[in-house]
């Protein structure tokens, strides 16, 4: 009975080991590999309707301990952006880092004000016995503003810049209440010529 207890008391201290050894092999290899661009949620990637630009972001393999392969691949907005590098196998050796291209094309009908997304995403890649296996990965999240020539990027309202189209409402206003005005006054006349007769 006490061999039993004996046994069980030192099977729980190896299980404990085998656990922190697991999560500590998981941190290191998520940790492993970074990655960055010049754009983030203060500063989007302005970009016009009907225009294409190439963007880069970069990969890292600095805080590791060896080499890593990475596979990548754009996870959301897939539809105005991709991945124009000869491969999306990219090996990364430890201490450098790498740029990964990538085309953002934005259709005409999109509009001046809008937001959009796009994400970039890279899993580590094992190769063995001629196939690969997949391990942790990481996202990057690129946001897009859609801007016109100027750089501006207040929505339009029917093709115009709000300013411009408020200014016109209020001067059409101001128009019709001069009318208005017009009418009252020359009814007035009228009438006033009427009464005399």
């Amino acid at each position: 009975m006490d061999n039993k207890n004996t046994m069980r008391i030192n099977k729980k201290p190896k299980i404990g080991i085998a656990i922190l050894i697991g999560i500590v092999l998981f941190i290191n290899s998520v940790f492993a590999f970074a990655v960055s661009s010049a754009y983030w949620q203060d500063n989007p990637l302005k970009i016009m309707p009907g225009e294409t630009k190439e963007i880069k972001i970069v990969l890292q393999n600095m805080a590791g301990t060896e080499n890593i392969t990475l596979k990548g691949k754009i996870s959301e907005g897939d539809d105005i952006a991709k991945i124009i590098d000869s491969n999306d196998i990219y090996e990364i050796p430890l201490g450098t880092k790498k740029e990964i291209n990538i085309k953002v094309t934005i259709p005409e009908d999109y509009k001046v004000g809008e937001n959009y997304t796009i994400k970039a995403s890279f899993t580590t890649v094992t190769m063995g016995g001629g196939s690969f296996g997949f391990g942790s990965s990481i996202d990057k999240t690129i946001p897009i503003l859609i801007v016109n020539s100027k750089g501006e990027f207040k929505k339009e309202i029917f093709g115009m810049a709000p300013a411009v189209f408020y200014s016109i409402i209020i001067i059409l206003a101001l128009l019709i209440v001069l009318i208005i005005i017009f009418l009252i006054i020359r009814r007035r006349k009228n009438n006033q010529k009427f009464k005399r007769r």
